[in-house]
């Protein structure tokens, strides 16, 4: 990949999973860290630097297989890898964070340059937005995509079609827009809300790839700006709160601390809702009470970047 690519990726995917460096279970009850990365079987979790809290003494295999076992049975399906902190001790220091993303993102290139024989040469907002998918999907994620990859992978890539077929379903009867007219607030996420923010990013990125493509820029250029875009996108209020949230809990043991920083990463995922008007879609409601406590009206979401 591109290094510009190489250096947006932590940023760009982070604002969509966050960034928490303990063992937790996702919503299949598989356990999980860092940036949403699978560590399910234990094998995995043991070849990670774990310390006893960031910067304390190195967790042994079996302190590593004890705490694994603990957040596989204590842990809580679906209650969000924030809330799951209290159960151990043991945490990874930022650069054992980036050394699992960097294992996994290598990985998912190797599967998608078999995918996609001119790998190398798409724009950089195209290979952005293929190892996003990967890391949603899984790296084998292609198969189920066929009209998606015709278009990548014709002579001249149709980053058009490609942005249009990107679509990762996250609606319970699996609606999918059939142009870029359709009104994607009209079907809000009920399967999986998380990746509504990511599918509008993603689509966002091969309109870009056209757009160089169209006005000649260099392939390795990438055109996405990670904070500007995902401000335009609507999405600022994820950062704010819910990252203040996440170095809060980083050192901390005592739960009442842990409770504090849930409540901040609890309220930026709701900060978000309502920034990119889901929340007033699935909860009226509490949208309108929300803007009778603070005074400040419902922000009009903005689709591009």
């Amino acid at each position: 990949m591109y290094p510009s690519v190489n250096a947006a990726f932590v940023p760009f995917s982070t604002a969509f999973e966050g960034s928490v460096p303990w063992m937790y279970v996702d919503q299949k009850g598989l356990v999980t860290t860092g940036i949403g990365n699978l560590i399910d079987p234990v094998e995995n979790a043991l070849r990670l630097p774990w310390t006893h809290g960031v910067g304390g003494p190195a967790a042994t295999p079996e302190e590593v297989m004890a705490a694994f076992k603990k957040v596989k049975t204590q842990g809580q399906p679906g209650s969000g890898g924030g809330t799951q902190g209290g159960l151990t001790d043991l945490r990874l220091t930022e650069d054992g964070v980036h050394q699992l993303v960097g294992m996994k993102l290598t990985d998912n290139e190797q599967w998608l340059r078999q995918a996609i024989p001119q790998w190398d040469s798409l724009h950089a907002d195209a290979q952005l937005g293929l190892l996003s998918m990967a890391w949603a999907l899984g790296p084998g994620f292609p198969a189920g995509y066929p009209k998606f990859m015709a278009a990548i992978n014709a002579v001249a890539p149709d980053y058009r079609t490609a942005a249009l077929e990107s679509w990762m379903k996250d609606t319970k009867d699996g609606w999918v827009p059939h142009s870029f007219s359709d009104d994607v607030s009209a079907h809000p996420p009920n399967a999986n809300a998380g990746l509504r923010p990511r599918n509008l990013a993603n689509r966002q990125l091969f309109l870009n790839a056209a757009a160089a493509q169209d006005q000649g820029i260099d392939p390795a250029e990438l055109v996405w700006d990670v904070a500007k875009g995902l401000a335009q996108l609507g999405m600022a209020g994820l950062s704010a709160v819910a990252d203040a949230g996440v170095v809060a809990a980083k050192a901390a043991t005592n739960p009442w601390v842990l409770g504090a920083a849930a409540l901040c990463m609890a309220g930026g995922l709701l900060g978000l809702a309502k920034e990119t008007g889901e929340l007033k879609k699935l909860s009226p409601r509490l949208d309108e009470a929300i803007d009778r406590m603070t005074g400040i009206p419902s922000i009009p979401k903005k689709r591009h970047a």
